[in-house]
């Protein structure tokens, strides 16, 4: 074993999680803030009718972007059957 060689995870590592908490703690404020204007400004009933919005908005463009995916694989499984 060397002098600096201690099975320690690294500066590396803890940079990276230290980087990952602050941005997720800087998302969560985001979310919280605009959860907190919607319902400030539509009340609950509009807040949860935006965020469902929104979640259909990202659960669509998920679904496109796998169906492209599937159209994809099924081409070239096609090609690889001729």
């Amino acid at each position: 074993m060397t002098e600096f060689d201690d099975d320690s995870l690294g500066a590396t590592f803890w940079l990276k999680i230290i980087g990952f908490v602050l941005l997720g703690g800087l998302v969560a404020m985001i979310v919280f803030g605009l959860i907190g204007a919607a319902w400030y400004e539509w009340g609950i009933v509009g807040m949860f009718v935006f965020f469902g919005g929104i979640l259909l908005l990202i659960a669509w463009i998920a679904d496109r972007r796998k169906q492209k995916e599937d159209e994809e694989d099924q081409e070239i499984a096609r090609s690889l059957d001729r």
